[in-house]
Parts: structure tokens; C-alpha cells; sequence
């Protein structure tokens, strides 16, 4: 196990910060790891790619993330509209996030549909206090999404916006405590929306709560 307290920095930071040039087809995985970040004060990222950056998986896998005002996984760098993203595989399972901006932030732009990419799924995991920017987890452009036997306390919804591409997104089996339901944006298709919500809880008063970490969306 690892434990990495971050509470006294000052300045924002990333723990993990893949660069330009990287060699593709990488891999991190972050398992058994409690990371403790130093709250609003500063953003701290967790794994943060770079444009031009590629990784075949990135697991969190029984870890600990609290006080971390950016996301654990930030994929958002790929701007261009090619249809490119920065990571195959994204799993999340038995983790842990408290405090933090998001737990990831996983982008795939524009319209070019050669590719299959991402996969997204996570697992009995448990996301409290958290969000930003209207949400504490969210996709966009994911090909392949299950969400399955996780929590969702006191946070910011998940949000998921379909692009191109044939989406299969599964949300199930989870428990949103004072917290919205999932939020499903189709951006290209004009017909019902292509997610699977299947027996999920929704319980208690609705975000957003009274916290630093989870500031309303903007109108």
C-alpha cells in the first residue's frame, strides 16, 4: 500500500502528469493507494494526459482519494475533433472518493467514428461531497460505459453525453444519496436516449449541498 499526503501544497499539481512524447500504449495502475490532496486551496489532479498521449489502461483499483479540488483521472486534453482520446480502458473498482472535483473527466471529441474507444466501468465504488462543474464523474464521448453497485453521496450527478458512434451505456444497481439521477446528453442523435438505467436508488434531498466541493452548474 501507498499512502501520498499532498495537504500542504500551495500550487496546482498533478501526481501523475503524462506528457508529450510519452511512448503510446502505456499503462498506470494505481492499486491500494490513499492519496490525501490539500482541499480548495489548490487544484491537485490525479492522472492528468497530455494531447497526443495514449494509454491502454489505466486501473484504480481499492484506492482512497480525498481533498482533491481536480479530477482523479483527468482525460480532457484531446481537443482536436478526430475522434481521438487519451485511454482505451478505464476501471474503476472498489475505490474510495471524498472531496474531490471529480473522479474522472474523460473526453472524446468530434465526429470521426474510426475508432471504438473509450471503455469506462466502475464498481462497487463510492463518491461522496464531490463534483464540479455539475458533475462528480463525467463522459463524454465514451463508447462503451457501465457504472455498476457504486454510491453517489451528497455530490454532483454523473454525466454522460453521447457523441457519435453506436454508445452502450449501463448504469445500474447504484445508490444516489442526496443526489441527482444521471444525467444523459445526446449530442448527435435525435432519437430516445441510449443508456440503460436500471434499478437504481434515489434517496433524500436533492444536490446540490452546501459545499465548496459542489457548486451548481452554470445557466
Amino acid at each position: 500500500n501507498l499512502n501520498i499526503d499532498a495537504s500542504a501544497a500551495r500550487a496546482d499539481a498533478a501526481l501523475i502528469a503524462v506528457e508529450a512524447g510519452t511512448a503510446p500504449n502505456y499503462r498506470v495502475a494505481m492499486h491500494g493507494v490513499t492519496v490525501r490532496g490539500p482541499g480548495p486551496k489548490a487544484r491537485l489532479d490525479g492522472i492528468v494526459m497530455a494531447p497526443g498521449t495514449f494509454a491502454d489502461a489505466i486501473d484504480l483499483v481499492g484506492s482512497r482519494f480525498s481533498d482533491m479540488a481536480g479530477a482523479v483521472v483527468l482525460g480532457t486534453g484531446e481537443q482536436a475533433p478526430k475522434g481521438w482520446y487519451p485511454v482505451e480502458r478505464l476501471t474503476i473498482a472498489d475505490s474510495h472518493f471524498a472531496r474531490v472535483g471529480m473522479a474522472a473527466d474523460l473526453l472524446r471529441k468530434g465526429s470521426d467514428e474510426s475508432t471504438f474507444g473509450p471503455w469506462f466501468a466502475m464498481t462497487g465504488s463510492q463518491v461522496e461531497d464531490s463534483g464540479q462543474d455539475g458533475a462528480s464523474l463525467r463522459l463524454s464521448g465514451v463508447q462503451h460505459a457501465d457504472i455498476t453497485g457504486s454510491g453517489f453521496i451528497r455530490s454532483a450527478p454523473i454525466a454522460v453525453i453521447h457523441s457519435v458512434g453506436h454508445p452502450d451505456t449501463r448504469i445500474a444497481k447504484n445508490r444516489f444519496i442526496a443526489t441527482p439521477e444521471p444525467r444523459i446528453e445526446e449530442l448527435a442523435y435525435n432519437g430516445p436516449i441510449r443508456a440503460k438505467l436500471s434499478d437504481n436508488i434515489v434517496v433524500a434531498r436533492p444536490w446540490p449541498a452546501p459545499s465548496p466541493w459542489c457548486s451548481p452548474p452554470a445557466l
